[in-house]
């Protein structure tokens, strides 16, 4: 998983920032109401926003959750005391170990450098029947932003999220592992004050991992000079998510 430091960093603000994080959870969730899992794999899972929402949602459950990040993993023992679940530090892209009845995970698995051997392993973790859901942010994040920022540079700026997969892409890799997979997709808006505002709740989220934005020297002017442009382009400043969600077994 790319850049630990950033999201290790976000550990202490990351719930009171992840206004679209904690929609695409609970919409997640909405699409397993049939499921009754006795055993869940939660890669990537942060503070713990989405094991919560989990151990709800599947009380007889035995949860195993587990991230990259210390910082995220105490934060969510902090939060969350439960017998049925435990939590622990380890890389999603090379954990092996056990076997489950699900697989899930909410706004992690954008960020593997790896994403079809993963999803190749995790097929492997999986129980007969198993099935492996997650939440995806597609390239289509940040767009307004990524547009803005190539006008007011004048040459065009890659993002993180540029280097996300397509729905179509992540389909294919799925379609080759598993005999089943059911996609959906939402798109979700959240306003802002102005773009200083977007881009602290960017690196209050973790999320701000080696983008263009990084590299520009940011000041005052520059900064009005991009509010300008956004709300020229957009009327307002605005950031959309695109959220693809899949179900595979």
């Amino acid at each position: 998983m790319s850049d630990n430091k950033s999201f290790s960093r976000a550990a202490s603000t990351y719930d009171l920032n992840a206004c679209v994080q904690k929609a695409s959870a609970c919409e997640l969730i909405s699409l397993l109401l049939s499921e009754d899992p006795e055993s869940i794999l939660e890669p990537g899972c942060g503070t713990g926003l989405f094991t919560r929402l989990l151990s709800e949602r599947f009380p007889r459950a035995l949860i195993t959750a587990f991230d990259h990040s210390k910082e995220m993993v105490d934060s969510a023992k902090s939060r969350i005391t439960s017998n049925e679940i435990t939590f622990f530090v380890d890389e999603a892209e090379s954990f092996k170990s056990g076997k489950y009845d699900m697989i899930i995970s909410n706004a992690a698995f954008h960020w593997f450098l790896n994403f079809r051997d993963v999803i190749e392993q995790q097929n492997k973790m999986l129980n007969p029947s198993g099935k492996i859901a997650f939440s995806y942010y597609g390239p289509q994040t940040y767009r307004e932003l990524r547009e803005s920022l190539s006008e007011l540079t004048s040459k065009t700026e890659i993002l993180s999220s540029d280097k996300f997969l397509k729905k179509t892409e992540i389909k294919a890799i799925l379609e080759t592992n598993f005999k089943k997979c059911i996609v959906h997709e939402n798109i979700f808006f959240q306003k802002f004050s102005s773009v200083f505002d977007l881009l602290k709740n960017i690196k209050l989220t973790g999320t701000n991992r080696k983008t263009g934005a990084q590299r520009i020297a940011w000041t005052k002017k520059l900064l009005e000079s991009l509010d300008k442009i956004y709300k020229e382009k957009y009327g307002e400043i605005i950031a959309s998510y695109q959220v693809f969600y899949f179900i595979a077994s």
